[in-house]
């Protein structure tokens, strides 16, 4: 099986979004809003880079993850399940101590043993606990669409008339019950739609939601603020947050995943490591940040916030990159090893 880089690239640069937007957020403080680059903050924050980031790794998950499915179906799915496992946790295990000193023990919180079990999880909500790093939350969600695409897999329906039924359905049920989880997993089946139409080359009856739900977010989301802002003469900030990152999330998809394909290695290399960079960011970020607030270095704090971006971005690329190789590299080469004892017994 070809692999797309371009796809690769679209989660390195997801990830970078990511990072902008949570360095800007914690260093801006160092800041006043009379500040020179205090705009380096403020056009990350007004469209929300993070959530553009987090948009464009969901349609990735969707055009990747299902495709990973096939062959008898009790040993595919064990062969998935396994893959998955050991492409997740290892190094999601290794953040979480990390996450503890950086985002707890620095500042003189607390976090309790049920809290850490709850985490190790990746699911801490099912327990009624909060993730010890704020942006684990997207994990759950991609847990919930691997289920759902094994649940697929298992019945023997794993094909594209489903993909657009849940897709469809869950964008519904966004509409009516303004639950965004549902728009993310609308957007996740709408990506193995749009997997579907690349290999295939050709359109079928499922074209319906492959153009029409980029229609939607992109362009029917900022027609819906343009209503609300005629109606009531203003429009909320979260609600021009929420339209402007999903429009722009899902457009960046679209250009690079079928427009402007990146397959450069500095982009494709970004990719690879994305998970980790998502992961470990803010382990790198906060203990700077607990740093600089402290030290009698005043020129520290009168530092461009560009710079700290800038920097904490490399950073942030060096450290994941260690991660990546000595634990994401290996762990990976483990599960395939595991899973492909499935193919070779008897």
């Amino acid at each position: 099986m070809n692999r797309y880089y371009h796809i690769d690239s679209i989660r390195g640069i997801a990830a970078l979004f990511v990072v902008w937007m949570h360095v800007s957020e914690v260093f801006r403080s160092f800041l006043t809003e009379s500040s020179s680059d205090y705009w380096v903050y403020s056009i990350a924050d007004t469209v929300d880079f993070g959530r553009i980031g987090v948009v464009a790794f969901f349609a990735v998950s969707g055009f990747v993850i299902p495709s990973s499915l096939k062959g008898e179906r009790i040993i595919g799915l064990k062969v998935f399940l396994i893959k998955r496992f050991f492409r997740l946790y290892p190094v999601f295990w290794v953040s979480i101590p990390l996450a503890i000193f950086s985002t707890f023990y620095l500042w003189d919180k607390s976090v309790s043993l049920q809290q850490i079990i709850a985490n190790i999880t990746m699911m801490p909500s099912l327990f009624g606990y909060v993730p010890i790093e704020g942006l684990y939350w997207t994990l759950v969600i991609e847990l919930f669409f691997y289920a759902c695409c094994s649940a697929l897999f298992y019945l023997g329906i794993l094909r594209y008339s489903s993909f657009f039924f849940i897709s469809v359905s869950s964008l519904l049920v966004f509409i009516i019950l303004k639950d965004v989880a549902a728009l993310y997993i609308s957007i996740m089946f709408w990506g193995a739609i749009y997997r579907h139409y690349v290999d295939k080359q050709r359109f079928s009856y499922d074209w319906v939601i492959l153009i029409g739900l980029p229609i939607a977010v992109v362009i029917g989301l900022p027609l819906y603020g343009f209503y609300l802002y005629s109606k009531f003469g203003a429009l909320d900030p979260v609600w021009i947050k929420f339209i402007a990152s999903h429009s722009l999330g899902f457009l960046l998809f679209l250009v690079l995943a079928g427009f402007l394909k990146l397959t450069s290695s500095p982009f494709v290399f970004l990719g690879r490591i994305s998970y980790s960079l998502y992961l470990f960011h803010p382990v790198i970020f906060y203990p700077f940040y607990w740093w600089a607030g402290r030290t009698s270095l005043e020129w520290v704090r009168d530092l461009p916030l560009i710079g700290w971006v800038v920097s904490m971005m490399i950073l942030s690329v060096l450290f994941s990159y260690i991660t990546y190789r000595l634990v994401e590299v290996p762990s990976i080469a483990y599960g395939n090893r595991k899973a492909s004892l499935f193919y070779s017994s008897p």
